[in-house]
């Protein structure tokens, strides 16, 4: 059968990410015997020639669609990417009548039951991790109710089988990348290449999405595999930056030293970066990872003070936030960027100049090195506890829409918009407290990849 994926069109991302989650699912569609192409319009300088061109030639049997993201999630410059799909495909139907379709991806997964009620063209919706649901589908698309995890039609109603269990992801094989131009993903310097070395996610912010879509239990790859992938990537394509996806790197922090070592091992000259948790690093670990390459230490404790980190469900304390400046200024070399909240649960107005005065005695005391200090906006989405807090604050209720962005607001600490406001109008103090975005898994495009298979 011959399968063709195509990336949702996502008009305004800050970068060109490459989208490595297509490409798991259709290196696993391949490894069943399956031919596949794909397509992604982010990259390419008239999208709708190149895709009537590509699939008049390929003349595909199914066409899959990845959703990664529903929005931008950036109050100052929101962009709701479900705008883009329908003309998206509108363009598919026109080129390719009759031809099934699927969608998938992080951000379908989220709202799959709303999405697929959205958009009636798509004849299947895959739920969660696709490695091995959607082959099964392949196999079944006559009989989708045979195959768990997938989203169906059926009388013109929407049904879902049940929830299958998360693949193994450590026996999956690695990501064949050149169904994509890799050489496109790298514009004026800045990569935008993912690695994934795990999935799943064992902390418990209340906030986040990531056990939703990847569960609570981490599934790693071998350490050897990763940097298999990661030197394939700088001796294939000379990429000299890569991200590592997940949604915290150092946990497990043995699996994350295993990586840094082998890396250190073969000489790998390659930049990199990832998000880290504040109480797994030490100083030494901070320069057994600088050492191997990362330049760029990204925390988000989200919170700054003991009440606000319990009301998020954070496993961090003050002082273990105030320790990761201190470890990264000893290291010479190594950057640091840090993203809180705006009004997070239980923040007052002093919580939140102790927020001001930790940025100016960060930048006193690193200067560039502070690579960037965010103060953003929590989007509420389903399956969180940030919307069991806020339907207990009567900031929204079971029925409100969460598709189109819906942003939690802690009551109490309202005048802190008023604040950021008058500070705003002041372009150094904007760029200071709101110059670095938040870039978490579905609200950056280069992070987003890592739950959008």
């Amino acid at each position: 059968m011959k399968i063709f994926f195509i990336q949702a069109d996502q008009k305004g991302q800050a970068e060109r990410v490459f989208p490595i989650g297509i490409c798991y699912v259709a290196t696993a569609a391949e490894a069943h015997g399956h031919k596949v192409e794909a397509f992604d319009p982010n990259v390419e300088k008239d999208a709708a020639a190149s895709l009537e061109k590509r699939l008049k030639t390929f003349d595909p049997d199914l066409i899959g669609v990845s959703l990664r993201n529903i929005d931008s999630q950036h109050t100052r410059k929101l962009v709701f990417y479900l705008e883009f799909l329908r003309p998206q495909i509108d363009l598919i139907k026109r080129i390719a009548p009759g031809k099934r379709m699927v969608i998938g991806g992080s951000g379908f997964s989220i709202f799959a039951k709303d999405i697929m009620e959205m958009f009636p063209e798509f004849d299947y919706g895959v739920y969660l991790e696709a490695e091995e649901t959607f082959p099964e589908l392949l196999k079944n698309l006559n009989h989708p109710e045979n195959v768990r995890g997938i989203f169906y039609r059926k009388g013109g109603r929407v049904f879902f089988t049940e929830k299958r269990e998360m693949p193994d992801f450590g026996s999956l094989p690695s990501p064949k990348r050149d169904y994509f131009p890799v050489d496109r993903y790298m514009i004026h310097g800045k990569a935008s290449m993912g690695v994934q070395a795990k999935r799943g996610c064992v902390l418990d912010c209340a906030y986040c999405t990531y056990p939703f879509l990847n569960g609570r239990t981490i599934r790693s790859r071998d350490h050897v595999k990763v940097v298999d992938e990661i030197q394939e990537i700088q001796d294939r394509w000379h990429f000299d930056k890569f991200m590592f996806v997940d949604s915290v790197f150092n946990i497990p922090l043995g699996h994350a030293e295993d990586i840094c070592r082998e890396m250190i091992r073969r000489g790998l000259h390659i930049k990199w970066f990832a998000y880290f948790n504040e109480k797994h690093i030490s100083e030494d670990f901070i320069r057994l990872a600088y050492n191997a390459g990362c330049e760029n230490f990204l925390f988000s404790p989200d919170g700054y003070s003991e009440t606000t980190l319990k009301s998020l469900g954070k496993t961090v304390s003050v002082e273990d936030i105030n320790n990761a400046f201190r470890i990264i200024r000893k290291v010479k070399g190594a950057r640091i960027g840090v993203s809180f909240f705006r009004t997070p649960p239980g923040q007052d107005l002093w919580t939140f100049f102790r927020i001001l005065m930790l940025y100016l005695r960060a930048k006193a005391a690193l200067g560039k090195r502070l690579i960037g200090f965010g103060l953003v906006p929590i989007r509420i989405e389903p399956y969180t506890k940030i919307l069991k807090i806020a339907i207990s604050e009567n900031a929204c209720d079971k029925n409100t829409d969460l598709v189109r962005p819906v942003f939690y607001q802690y009551r109490p600490a309202m005048y802190i918009e008023t604040v950021l406001s008058g500070l705003v109008r002041t372009r150094n103090i904007a760029q200071m407290i709101m110059g670095f975005g938040r870039k978490r898994p579905h609200e950056a495009a280069i992070h987003a990849e890592e739950r959008s298979v």
